[in-house]
């Protein structure tokens, strides 16, 4: 295998990670906000509900307890803001690999770079894995197969359009 080769895959593979992570956050995001609307009006209707039955705050306070609850022992029902800005800085980190590795592409393609300065610069490039994958290790990012199929459907049209190939 060729530097190029080496330096094509990395950099098609970083797209790939790249489009899946923004997929995530916005799934995150989203949920988030449904979960937080869905809390909104729980208390309200449980306040509300004293009008109907004078129990009603009481199993109202009771379910919310229990979303509470469920939501420190399963933290997959709400994310915090720590971890979203967690995953905001892990994708940026995608970002700067893939645009350096484009800059290292370009040299290499268009200015006949040097292959042995081209491997010396793509190692140097892939020194910030380390801190990808401590940051990787401290995120629960799930793998959805159809998630997946859309990144990748959009990694390799922005592929297509941008280095004008077909399927690399």
């Amino acid at each position: 295998m060729t530097i190029e080769h080496r330096i094509w895959n990395e950099l098609l593979d970083c797209k790939k990670y790249d489009e899946y992570v923004i997929a995530h956050l916005a799934r995150v995001k989203d949920w988030n906000a449904r979960y937080r609307i869905f809390l909104t009006i729980g208390t309200f209707l449980g306040g509300a509900s004293y009008f109907w039955d004078e129990t009603g705050p009481l199993i109202a306070c009771g379910v919310l307890t229990l979303i509470q609850l469920g939501e420190k022992l399963f933290p997959l029902l709400s994310t915090d803001e720590k971890t979203i800005k967690s995953i905001s800085e892990y994708r940026l980190k995608y970002v700067d690999k893939f645009e350096k590795l484009d800059k290292l592409w370009c040299e290499l393609k268009i200015k006949d770079l040097d292959p042995d300065i081209a491997f010396e610069r793509y190692f140097e490039i892939r020194d910030c894995n380390i801190d990808i994958e401590t940051l990787d290790n401290n995120l629960r990012i799930n793998v959805g197969k159809r998630m997946q199929k859309k990144a990748d459907e959009k990694a390799l049209l922005y592929i297509e359009n941008h280095y004008y190939t077909q399927n690399s």
